[in-house]
């Protein structure tokens, strides 16, 4: 379930997976990762035993998406932010907010000007450079401007990968290993009232 800031914990999930998955050099080298809310399509429910099957882990990704690697700028990827509330369907009263990875978070303010309602841009606690690029890991769908995220479109030295749900599941795989596995519970979009 979304919080208010369009953030749901599921999300975050996906958003790690596709991080993880695209991480590694070979892979794309990725140090952020972005999932749009819609494709997530389910919550997780483990069983009494706290396991969790394929299946679960389908329900929640069923669209066959491969994942990919791009590079984009700091500035890129603020335009794709302010995206989320200005680009067809996705407004200010219905904004459309993505997913993001472990690591790079946000503020956002619906009551400024377009292109100005994003600010604070981290990835890893450093502030964006707009000027840099970055690798960005997510899923063919927002890759190929889905969801009205069109400066997606605009990424460069693409790199293909494994299908999002098999990533889902080495993720959750991977995390669960020793122990059940951690819920990234902690917010990294911060709205501002």
């Amino acid at each position: 379930m979304p919080h208010s800031n369009g953030e749901s914990v599921m999300g975050r999930m996906v958003a790690d997976s596709i991080l993880a998955a695209t991480r590694d050099k070979a892979a794309g080298g990725a140090q952020v990762a972005f999932m749009n809310s819609g494709g997530v399509r389910a919550d997780l429910v483990p069983d009494a035993s706290g396991q969790v099957t394929y299946g679960q882990l389908f329900s929640v990704q069923p669209f066959g998406n491969t994942l990919m690697v791009m590079s984009l700028t700091g500035e890129q990827i603020r335009q794709v932010l302010e995206q989320q509330f200005n680009s067809g369907t996705n407004t200010v009263d219905a904004p459309r907010i993505l997913q993001v990875s472990q690591g790079f978070g946000y503020r956002f303010d619906r009551s400024q000007n377009a292109g100005q309602r994003v600010s604070d841009i981290r990835l890893n606690g450093r502030l964006l450079d707009m000027a840099q690029t970055y690798r960005v890991g997510l899923q063919s769908y927002l890759g190929t401007g889905g969801d009205n995220f069109s400066i997606f479109m605009q990424g460069t030295e693409v790199v293909g990968g494994m299908l999002d749900v098999d990533a889902l599941v080495e993720h959750v795989r991977a995390q669960s290993r020793v122990a059940p596995m951690a819920l990234p519970l902690q917010e990294r979009i911060a709205l501002v009232h």
